[in-house]
């Protein structure tokens, strides 16, 4: 690879852990330290990559973020990881929520009755000709969303990262539409089932396709993750988001403000409040975002 030649996409998750599933991509690399993490460009499927760990927190994803637009061309960035997703909202652990609107949950006013967008202090986190943003991040802006939401749509997904047929309601389950996960008492059209239990009826060996629900909306970062069920419901109530992270609003800032379109995909390891990591899943929601974005390379 030349220094002049562009890279088509960097994928950044905060820690290890996050990237290894994607770090197995390549065969041979190239190492580089940016800020004192460590990147591997590469090339897979014909399109060179590159791939890095930002640290955790706003502060070491924006830093380590700019670090690598300032010393690399790179057409697109996506963002990835593991969510906590909010029990009142569409994803359980295992589902893949690409973010379609960046969340910033810890900018604004903070009085006794919550928090107040930074809007009412009149000073935007970014201006841009004569756009500003106070406390949110369109992530949908990016061409490659459009392509990726057109040929991927909601619904449920294989292990693969291939559609399931028919299969994108509950209703379609048989079920007669009422939720099958053990948090939920009652009937939801907006409570999808969690890939246990799906079954689907053309299975040849009338065995259990394992499977997870591919959801686009929107994600709040912040600096703290909520520590209880209490905090985890005043978060949805105020922002109404289907997951919460502590990086995606700072990449996002930071590759508008160097003009890079920029996505998220992030796989869901537990539910936000929940502290007791016996129910987390991390490798699984891993591989389930690592299948979203391999097939996103097959679409650019």
């Amino acid at each position: 690879m030349n220094s002049s030649d562009t890279i088509g996409l960097a994928i950044l998750g905060a820690v290890h852990m996050e990237m290894e599933p994607f770090f197995q991509l390549f065969g041979s690399y190239r190492t580089h330290r940016l800020c004192g993490e460590s990147f591997r460009l590469g090339e897979w499927a014909g399109r060179f990559l590159i791939m890095g760990t930002t640290g955790i927190g706003k502060v070491n994803a924006a830093v380590t973020t700019a670090a690598l637009l300032e010393r690399f061309a790179v057409n697109t960035v996506v963002n990835v990881g593991c969510a906590g997703a909010y029990s009142e909202g569409p994803l359980r652990v295992g589902d893949v929520l690409v973010t379609q609107n960046a969340l910033c949950g810890d900018e604004g006013i903070l009085t006794t009755d919550g928090i107040h967008s930074s809007r009412e202090m009149g000073f935007p986190l970014l201006l841009q000709g004569e756009e500003t943003f106070y406390d949110a991040f369109p992530m949908d802006r990016a061409p490659l969303f459009h392509r990726v939401h057109e040929e991927m749509p909601e619904g449920l997904y294989r292990m693969n990262g291939q559609p399931l047929p028919g299969r994108d309601s509950i209703k379609d389950q048989g079920h007669g539409g009422r939720c099958l996960h053990e948090s939920c008492s009652g009937v939801s059209d907006s409570c999808l089932p969690a890939a246990s239990c799906l079954e689907p009826s053309s299975s040849k060996e009338g065995r259990k396709e394992k499977c997870f629900r591919l959801v686009y909306g929107p994600s709040l970062t912040v600096g703290m993750v909520s520590g209880d069920a209490e905090v985890a419901h005043a978060r949805f109530s105020r922002y109404e988001a289907f997951a919460e992270n502590m990086e995606g609003s700072a990449v996002a800032q930071t590759c508008f403000r160097f003009d890079v379109p920029v996505m998220e995909c992030r796989g869901i390891s537990n539910m936000a409040g929940d502290r007791d990591k016996k129910n987390w899943e991390l490798g699984k929601a891993m591989f389930h975002c690592r299948s979203i974005v391999l097939n996103w390379l097959r679409i650019i």
